[in-house]
C-alpha cells in the first residue's frame, strides 16, 4: 500500500498547483506518485489542456483518480481501512505515495497557502498538519514551511519517513 499525504487548504487552485508541483518533484526523485482528488460540489471539469487528470499525468503521476459529487464520497471505515486507504489499496497498488485532496482521513496533512493572507491558513490546529507550502517564508508557524519554488526539503522529508507515518 502506498504512503499517504493529503493536500489541504482553502483554495482549490492553490491545492491543485501544490499537487502538480509536488507530483513533479517526487516523480523526479524516483517515486511512483498517485493522485486522488475529490471535488464534492465542483461542476464538471473543463475539457482541454488544463483538465486535472492530464495535468497530473503530465507532472509525472503514474495513476490519477478524480471523483465528483457528494454521493461519491466514501465515509467511515470498512474492513479496518479508512476511505483514503481503501482507495489506495484498490486503485493505487503501483504507487509509492498517494497525494490526495478533498478527503478527510487521519493521515499527514500538508496545507497549501500560496496567498499572503494568514487568515487563509485553516488547518493550524489540526493534529494531522505536518507542514505548509507557501510562496514566501512565514516565520512563527508551528510546523515546517516549504516554499513552492523549492520543494526539495519536502521531498527529503517524504523520503525519510516510512510507510504511513507522518512526515
Amino acid at each position: 500500500m502506498p504512503r499517504f499525504l493529503i493536500i489541504g487548504g482553502s483554495d482549490r487552485a492553490e491545492r491543485e498547483e501544490v499537487l502538480e508541483r509536488l507530483t513533479s518533484a517526487l516523480s523526479a526523485a524516483g517515486f511512483k506518485v498517485g493522485v486522488a482528488v475529490h471535488l464534492p460540489l465542483a461542476p464538471e471539469e473543463e475539457k482541454g489542456e488544463g483538465n486535472g487528470a492530464r495535468r497530473f499525468s503530465r507532472a509525472g503521476a503514474v495513476q490519477v483518480l478524480i471523483t465528483r459529487g457528494k454521493d461519491a464520497a466514501l465515509r467511515g471505515k470498512q474492513g479496518g481501512l479508512t476511505p483514503l486507504k481503501r482507495i489506495g489499496a484498490r486503485y493505487f497498488n503501483a504507487a509509492d505515495i498517494l497525494l490526495a485532496s478533498g478527503y478527510f482521513d487521519p493521515v499527514s496533512l500538508l496545507e497549501a497557502c500560496l496567498s499572503d493572507d494568514p487568515a487563509r491558513l485553516k488547518h493550524l490546529k489540526d493534529p494531522r498538519l505536518t507542514g505548509v507550502v507557501c510562496r514566501r517564508l512565514r516565520p512563527g508557524l508551528p510546523v515546517p514551511v516549504y516554499l513552492l519554488d523549492d520543494l526539495a526539503p519536502l521531498v527529503r522529508a517524504v523520503m525519510e519517513c516510512g510507510g504511513t507515518t507522518p512526515l
